[in-house]
């Protein structure tokens, strides 16, 4: 009798849990913004620590970046003019291709946010849409 009234317990305790978790999942939506990305389309999006956001152009090395309005909607947030704020990624070196100045266009690179604000890009599969 303890056993299936212990029993009955986990079962209903199993449940109970499933039940909770269910009603708690997230739906999150995407929302288009009021103000299109600038040119081309962005390909890495990264949120920086001031709270903007900086989008990479797809193929080029120049980044947008995104400002929330005054009421921190980044919905109908502004873009700036590229390079204005946003230093473009500069040209490269690589003498095992015999590339001297050539223009760094990454895609698929790592990325990162330092907690001093600064971005990081390193690499990529990619380079002016020529596998590397």
């Amino acid at each position: 009798m303890q056993k299936h009234c212990l029993k009955n317990m986990l079962t209903s305790g199993v449940a109970l849990i499933v039940l909770v978790g269910w009603s708690s999942i997230a739906s999150a939506q995407w929302t288009l913004l009021a103000n299109a990305f600038p040119s081309g389309f962005a390909s890495t999006c990264l949120l920086l620590t001031d709270g903007t956001v900086i989008c990479h152009e797809y193929n080029t090395n120049r980044w947008h970046r995104l400002k929330p309005d005054i009421n921190g909607s980044y919905q109908n947030g502004s873009w700036d003019v590229p390079g204005f704020t946003v230093a473009d990624m500069p040209n490269g070196n690589d003498p095992t291709i015999g590339c001297v100045n050539c223009p760094y266009h990454p895609l698929y690179f790592a990325s990162a946010v330092l907690p001093d604000g600064r971005v990081v890009v390193i690499g990529g599969e990619y380079n002016n849409l020529v596998p590397l």
